[in-house]
């Protein structure tokens, strides 16, 4: 019976196995990932402004960070610490430039130790702790890790990304430091995105992620992040921050397609729409927290006292 018993679980296990693994979301065949490293693949031309381009809107503010374990991390995160200088709180440390506190909330220690290492390439991706059996990996505690950055069981060598994991980094990162804020983020293909919604969320002053085909092979490769829009003698243009050198790049807002350098795939749009937490409104809140504590503890200690206790006492004989 034991004999029997072992021989089941066995089967099952390995059923369970075989449908975990059946179920597990690999590569899309649209090439709707990242591709890219620290330096550009050759033949990447880098444009800024030409004496032709009118600006129609820049936004200030956006941190400029470079490449740091993975582009869509990287460009996820000048995101969050734009808005976390507009104090929302999002970085537990300085994020105006790319200090150890941005690169930590870019890609933790721990998700480099599970998910970067061992150091693989397309051509040989090596297994991490992403692959079975779960549990030996840390808790999801960075963009990377909620995007899903570098891990081996969905076939990512280090620094890839997925399109479709953008909108879940910002929503599980910004849920576990802000529980309390209120958003939105969407995934938007190119079929879906137009040159209006793209200037609508520039003008509103909200940063967008841009994955783009860099060296215009027809294969999308490289997140951005695109701060501003503008015109070149009637081409329309976004500007954008790519990980990889200072300084904004002016590029042409077109679809991916071969021969299109920096052609857009997809965009993210992040709206939070809850208030920023600023020093005013955050020792507001403070200061009715702490006026509630001590309501509560003058009503407790007033139940408990003697006198209240007697009176009690006495009414009711």
């Amino acid at each position: 019976m034991r004999r029997i018993l072992v021989a089941s679980l066995t089967i099952l296990l390995g059923l369970s196995l075989g449908v975990t693994y059946a179920q597990t979301s690999k590569l899309p065949e649209d090439d709707s990932y990242s591709t890219t490293g620290p330096i550009p693949p050759p033949g990447v031309v880098f444009q800024r402004a030409t004496k032709d381009l009118v600006p129609g809107k820049v936004i200030s503010g956006v941190p400029e960070y470079l490449w740091y374990n993975g582009c869509g991390p990287t460009a996820a995160g000048m995101v969050i610490g734009y808005y976390d200088g507009l104090g929302h709180k999002l970085v537990p440390g300085d994020a105006t430039t790319q200090t150890a506190a941005a690169n930590k909330m870019i890609a933790s220690a721990e998700h480099y130790d599970d998910y970067s290492l061992p150091l693989d390439t397309r051509d040989d991706i090596q297994p991490d702790r992403s692959e079975w059996p779960s549990g030996d990996e840390h808790q999801d505690n960075c963009v990377a890790d909620y995007m899903r950055t570098s891990q081996s069981v969905l076939d990512l060598p280090y620094g890839w990304s997925r399109f479709s994991d953008v909108d879940d980094a910002f929503e599980g990162y910004l849920h576990e430091v802000t529980p309390w804020v209120s958003m939105s983020v969407q995934n938007l293909s190119w079929e879906d995105l137009t040159w209006e919604d793209f200037r609508a969320e520039i003008d509103a002053d909200r940063p967008v992620v841009l994955l783009v085909d860099t060296d215009a092979d027809g294969a999308s490769d490289h997140f951005v992040t695109a701060i501003g829009y503008g015109d070149d003698d009637g081409t329309p243009m976004y500007a954008c921050f790519d990980t990889w050198e200072f300084g904004t790049g002016w590029y042409e807002f077109a679809q991916r397609i071969e021969g299109q350098p920096w052609g857009i795939y997809g965009a993210t749009f992040l709206h939070i729409t809850g208030p920023a937490l600023t020093p005013a409104n955050n020792s507001v809140g403070v200061a009715a927290a702490a006026l509630a504590i001590i309501i509560l503890a003058a009503v407790y200690l007033n139940r408990r006292s003697p006198a209240r206790q007697r009176s009690d006492y006495l009414g009711k004989s």
